[in-house]
């Protein structure tokens, strides 16, 4: 039996500048789809995000939140990712897209243009940033009940992720998350705030709905040419089957646990878990769900600025193909 491969493609929270540098300088396949994502970029801002997020006097360190920046570079790095791997033989079989995820497992399938979608996420990071006040995202590392039975927390934010049993992230105005955020401090619970300038799932960002509801009209998807699996749903998604569904990824709370099981369910004990994310988030979180009766082999790249070159080779020499099909750089999106 073949054992399926699966690209984990993760969200805001874990960027940080100079991500994919190592790759930028050394592959020319990744390099070629940064340059030509960021001319798209450009074509509608006056920022390269590549002069941006690898400016040498830019260091892992600081933070790196400002959300028309994120956006489209997080976007720009797992997408020029996963088109590398895919050019060196590395073909994914699922997609499984976290909140952001979903827009790159979006154009890695075919349901639109890596360009119209970056073109999307660009607009969308100005609309936030136009009609929305800032906000806050907090990992909260203790059990998700804590959100269910303590009022601060309830009436105050919104839940928007349970990662595992033992991590679980909340969201929405800044006033309210220092708060909660010296109130769980003080307590002695662990809580880490996240490089993100606004409140995403939840409330905090509703003013922006109508302008992004008018983005959405101009954008048409089609069927995905390779199966994906959304957090927003928490299942297979056969098509973007209504218009604020794009929308609906950054506001409505992050299905990972059902995702993951739907996932489990359909493929099995064995899966080839590819993480093409910052930091290895996602990887982290499928490694907490795991029991003795998987077999599961969990790859990351984007661990260590210095080790991104060798864990990109680990990965081709594993799960690389030998095929003699010949790819080309300007591959048709």
């Amino acid at each position: 039996m073949t054992i399926k491969t699966v690209f984990l493609l993760s969200g805001q929270g874990s960027q940080y500048y100079q991500m994919g540098r190592q790759l930028y300088d050394s592959n020319t396949v990744f390099r070629h789809h940064m340059n030509r994502l960021d001319q798209t970029v450009l074509s509608i801002s006056k920022d390269s995000i590549i002069q941006i997020l690898y400016h040498d006097e830019r260091t892992r360190k600081e933070e790196f939140s400002r959300t028309i920046h994120t956006h489209p570079a997080i976007f720009m790095v797992e997408f020029s990712l996963a088109k590398a791997l895919i050019f060196y033989g590395v073909k994914p079989d699922y997609l499984f897209g976290s909140s952001l995820g979903e827009y790159v497992a979006a154009a890695l399938s075919g349901m639109a243009s890596s360009e119209d979608i970056l073109r999307t996420i660009v607009r969308r990071a100005q609309s936030i940033e136009n009609f929305c006040t800032p906000g806050m995202m907090l990992t909260i590392l203790y059990s998700s009940d804590l959100y269910h039975i303590d009022t601060l927390l309830n009436q105050h934010s919104t839940l928007v992720s349970i990662h595992h049993n033992k991590n679980f992230v909340i969201s929405g105005t800044r006033k309210k998350l220092v708060k909660i955020y010296q109130y769980l401090k003080n307590r002695g619970i662990t809580v880490l705030k996240l490089p993100i300038s606004h409140g995403f799932h939840s409330h905090a960002i509703d003013s922006s709905y109508a302008d992004m509801h008018f983005i959405d009209t101009n954008t048409s998807y089609k069927s995905p040419r390779i199966p994906t699996i959304s957090c927003l749903k928490g299942h297979e998604i056969k098509s973007i089957y209504f218009q604020d569904y794009f929308w609906n990824v950054g506001r409505q709370p992050i299905l990972f646990q059902k995702a993951l099981k739907y996932l489990f369910d359909t493929l099995g004990n064995t899966i080839n878990f590819v993480d093409v994310g910052p930091s290895g988030t996602m990887a982290s979180f499928v490694k907490r769900h795991l029991d003795i009766k998987n077999r599961h082999n969990i790859f990351t790249i984007l661990t260590s600025p210095l080790h991104e070159v060798d864990n990109f080779s680990k990965i081709i020499n594993d799960l690389g193909t030998n095929s003699a099909e010949v790819y080309s750089l300007e591959e048709k999106e």
